[in-house]
């Protein structure tokens, strides 16, 4: 499903919720969607605060406005983030290749799988598909190469993996930058990488045995 509203997540953590959508809102909130994780993290704390002071007693009423007030807020902030759309410089697949390739994650002879250089306001995004013989899912290795920044830039950073809109796996990237997928379905996906300058957008890239 889609990010659930605030209120679903309100009513979900009070218990408060349909079956069925509370069964789909556990769902999403499993995927480690860090924009839900933070909503989550912030009403939990709302309520944790309102169920331990039995001197007040908030009606609905003031809860619901609470809840529009973030809501407000967070759209406030989801709205100034800059979107860096990353360009292609690297196919291992193309017969000419545009650059050469800078991370040193795959060797000279590997003819295998598929890797791939993008590049997006000053970082390197470094990809590898690898799959097995008997299996149609891939692995994905990715490496995000900060360039003249300090290299703990790209540590922690945020990694999500979208397939027609909908997130369908998540990361982070350790202290070199290297994130993976482990035994994503062959296809074609789009990424979104959360840097301090923005969110780098990668649209459309196939999978080794989706090319």
């Amino acid at each position: 499903m889609n990010c659930p509203s605030t209120e679903e997540i309100m009513d979900y953590l009070r218990g408060a919720i349909r079956p069925v959508t509370g069964l789909e809102v556990g769902a999403h909130l499993a995927t480690g969607c860090p924009a839900c994780a933070e909503q989550r993290q912030w009403l939990g704390e709302v309520l944790a605060v309102t169920a331990g002071d039995r001197s007040y007693d908030f009606p609905a009423a003031t809860i619901t406005r609470v809840v529009e007030w973030y809501k407000e807020q967070t759209a406030g902030k989801a709205g100034l983030i800059r979107k860096l759309a990353a360009q292609l410089v690297f196919d291992s697949l193309q017969p000419s290749h545009l650059a050469p390739v800078r991370s040193g994650m795959a060797g000279a002879g590997a003819a295998a799988g598929r890797q791939v250089l993008y590049r997006a306001e000053g970082y390197d995004i470094d990809l590898r598909f690898e799959g097995g013989d008997e299996s149609d899912d891939e692995d994905l290795i990715g490496q995000i190469l900060p360039g003249d920044r300090p290299p703990q830039t790209s540590d922690r950073v945020a990694v999500r993996l979208l397939r027609d809109e909908l997130e369908v796996a998540a990361s982070r990237a350790n202290a070199r930058g290297v994130f993976k997928f482990a035994r994503v379905r062959s296809g074609t996906y789009d990424l979104m990488i959360d840097v301090p300058e923005g969110e780098i957008l990668i649209s459309r890239i196939a999978t080794a045995r989706a090319v």
